[in-house]
């Protein structure tokens, strides 16, 4: 689905299931509300798999303004610091992008849905309280200035799942001295889904409650990034009821999905490090 700016994730969701009549509906990889573009809609039992879909690359185009800071390193705070950004070259960037590309450590921002204690971050930063993070490892597979019109920049990003491009653009200005936060996202690409092909809102209400149906994939769609195996009725038993398979064709995965004879997706396998043999990770109702 393409989600407007100003709504959040779970307006979004709120909505498809009104405009659908389904309650089990979710989704998978947050979108802030001031952000636009692909957010994947699981619709029941897509939902068992919501955690494997959100882990696909994702592809940003993002602009940042350099010489501003807030504190929630975007447009939705109030800006904290102003530095001259006048400096500040073409060159300077790259340099600085430079730094940030590949495996990198990334702390995630107070202004999170990241829990703590049971409580996410941004509720707790919206009462003047911080706390320590625990820097997580994400990457940056590809990071280009697509624009330069300084203090404006925008930058096309291709990152793992669970990378925060705010806390790229608080980076991103640090590198510079210059402060920056993120003035504008539009997610163009999540997995295997891209923007081009997004439903909106608007489509999905005009095609009524006999129609939206039209738009749905099958849940394999959302996992083109892992590898499938087909499997025999007897591999199918043993994964069913909780044992081990051996796979040699998935020896250099470590995460990958099953589908039985007839085509059916029924599981999502992970490989033990120990013995290479592969485990369920989740069992889907077929």
């Amino acid at each position: 689905m393409n989600k407007p700016r100003l709504l959040s994730s779970h307006d979004v969701v709120n909505r498809v299931r009104r405009l659908t009549g389904i309650d089990h509906i979710g989704h998978a990889g947050t979108l802030d509300p001031l952000a636009s573009g692909v957010l994947v809609i699981c619709v029941e039992q897509a939902t068992r798999i919501a955690e494997y879909v959100a882990n696909g690359r994702k592809t940003y185009l993002a602009t940042l303004r350099i010489g501003e800071e807030t504190n929630s390193y975007d447009a939705e705070s109030e800006v904290i610091a102003s530095r001259p950004w006048d400096a500040v070259r073409r060159e300077d960037l790259e340099s600085a992008l430079g730094t940030l590309r590949g495996e990198i450590d990334q702390i995630p921002p107070m202004y999170s849905a990241v829990k703590h204690h049971g409580k996410s971050l941004y509720k707790l930063a919206r009462r003047g309280i911080t706390i320590e993070r625990e820097a997580r490892r994400v990457s940056i597979y590809s990071c280009e200035i697509t624009h330069w019109g300084p203090p404006l920049v925008d930058l096309r990003v291709v990152c793992s799942g669970g990378t925060y491009i705010r806390t790229l653009a608080h980076d991103i200005g640090a590198a510079l001295g210059t402060g920056a936060y993120l003035a504008g996202l539009v997610r163009e690409r999540s997995g295997s889904f891209a923007l081009e092909d997004a439903v909106s809102l608007e489509q999905l209400q005009e095609a009524g409650s006999e129609g939206w149906q039209r738009y749905l994939l099958p849940m394999q769609a959302g996992l083109g990034h892992l590898p499938g195996i087909s499997v025999d009725s007897v591999q199918e038993a043993r994964i069913c009821q909780g044992q081990m398979v051996d796979l040699p064709e998935l020896a250099s995965a470590d995460l990958a999905y099953a589908v039985n004879g007839g085509g059916q997706l029924f599981a999502i396998l992970r490989r033990r490090e120990v013995t290479g043999l592969w485990r369920p990770d989740k069992v889907l109702h077929v």
